[in-house]
């Protein structure tokens, strides 16, 4: 992810640490170094007790610019960011990159999409079917 970031021209990174924290604190030099960019390590310490949601209030103050939000646990090609990057604009305040092709597992994140409305849930608690 530190590399698309870096391809797409970012040069700030703020990454949300909680798990395991201290082996992102100790590679957090090499890991600019290597991408080339500015990274802004923000503390959860409650990681492993709440959900994402919390972690995004832990980082509140480093969205306040805009954000491309991307789990530690995923893996992507760059193309998402740079259609995210592309669809900015036009009083967007948020575009949702969705995977429509995969089959889900029980521990991913679904999607319920209303063609009218948008975004109407996003939850584990749901059939993968």
């Amino acid at each position: 992810t530190l590399g698309n970031f870096a391809e797409v021209g970012l040069t700030e990174v703020a990454i949300i640490v909680g798990y395991r924290k201290e082996a992102v604190y100790e590679r957090k030099a090499a890991l600019e170094q290597k991408y080339g960019l500015k990274l802004t390590l923000i503390d959860n310490d409650k990681a492993e007790e709440w959900n994402n949601a919390y972690s995004l209030w832990c980082g509140r103050d480093a969205l306040k610019d805009g954000v491309i939000l991307a789990n530690g646990d995923t893996v992507h090609p760059v193309s998402v960011e740079q259609t995210l990057l592309a669809a900015r604009g036009d009083g967007k305040k948020i575009i949702l990159a969705l995977d429509t092709v995969k089959n889900l597992a029980d521990e991913e994140m679904k999607v319920v999409v209303d063609p009218e409305k948008g975004v109407r849930r996003i939850t584990k608690l749901m059939d993968p079917a």
